[in-house]
């Protein structure tokens, strides 16, 4: 309802309300999906998030 960006980790089976579209949903239209490559591996789920973080953290410092 605010519109803030906001970053999903989602489990390898991720409920209805994710879709099967890999990184956002029509529902929460600012949220990025994170999902695991394979059921119960939280490990890759860190991994593609510390490799978007530094991005977007330059990105909104820059953009205030």
């Amino acid at each position: 309802a605010m519109g803030l960006p906001v970053w999903v980790l989602l489990p390898f089976a991720g409920d209805w309300r994710w879709l099967r579209h890999p990184t956002h949903t029509p529902w929460y239209p600012s949220a990025r999906l994170f999902r695991q490559a394979r059921p119960f591996d939280w490990q890759s789920v860190i991994n593609q998030v510390m490799a978007q973080l530094p991005a977007w953290v330059a990105q909104n410092i820059k953009n205030g």
